[in-house]
């Protein structure tokens, strides 16, 4: 296996919220980030295979466990459980460890199968990705099987209030004030909606 990724040093935390959207509002949303000169616009798909296990539950803790396919690139990632402070709070801030996979997802699979870990759900979705000031990422997504339009702000800091600020920061000034948070990983809604 290859290295962790220089992106995943020790310390840096990736502090994140999400709001629901419409699909009207994420183009109208797309367009003032543009006008506002946030960088970017990438649009990439993401196909996540989640994993749980057989030892520990990884749903009920909120852990994370999944291998990522983006283009031809494959990255093993782990994210610790959410913890009671996340919890109450509208954002989470997680260490993510990053490994990249490319060309050996097969073993990778075996591995967590002798290991115990079961597969748990397959998250495919659409990203358009801008970057904004302080660093904060805004991802507009569009999650097959889902409904809703998602938006995901993201800055990668060793200081969690620093990252908090920026976050809050780029809320006001792109107008996302009033649109309803999501708590709920892609990973269980799309459970969900799998068992409804």
């Amino acid at each position: 296996m290859q290295n962790i990724d220089d992106s995943a040093k020790p310390g840096v935390l990736e502090v994140e919220r999400r709001y629901i959207v419409d699909s009207r509002y994420a183009r109208r949303l797309k367009e003032k980030l543009l006008a506002l000169g946030f960088a970017g616009d990438r649009e990439v798909r993401q196909v996540d295979e989640y994993y749980t296990s057989e030892h520990e539950d990884f749903i009920a803790t909120e852990e994370c466990l999944r291998i990522r396919r983006e283009g031809r690139r494959a990255t093993l990632t782990w994210k610790p459980p959410t913890s009671a402070a996340m919890q109450e709070s509208d954002e989470f801030w997680k260490e993510e460890v990053d490994l990249d996979v490319t060309g050996q997802e097969d073993v990778v699979k075996r591995l967590l199968r002798a290991l115990d870990f079961i597969p748990y759900v397959v998250v495919d979705k659409h990203r358009s990705i801008l970057v904004g000031p302080k660093g904060v990422e805004i991802g507009i997504d569009r999650v097959q099987g889902l409904r809703s339009m998602f938006v995901e702000l993201e800055v990668k800091t060793a200081d969690v209030e620093e990252g908090l600020e920026a976050i809050e920061a780029t809320v006001r000034q792109v107008g996302l004030t009033k649109a309803p948070i999501n708590k709920v990983p892609y990973r269980d809604l799309v459970w969900q909606s799998k068992t409804d």
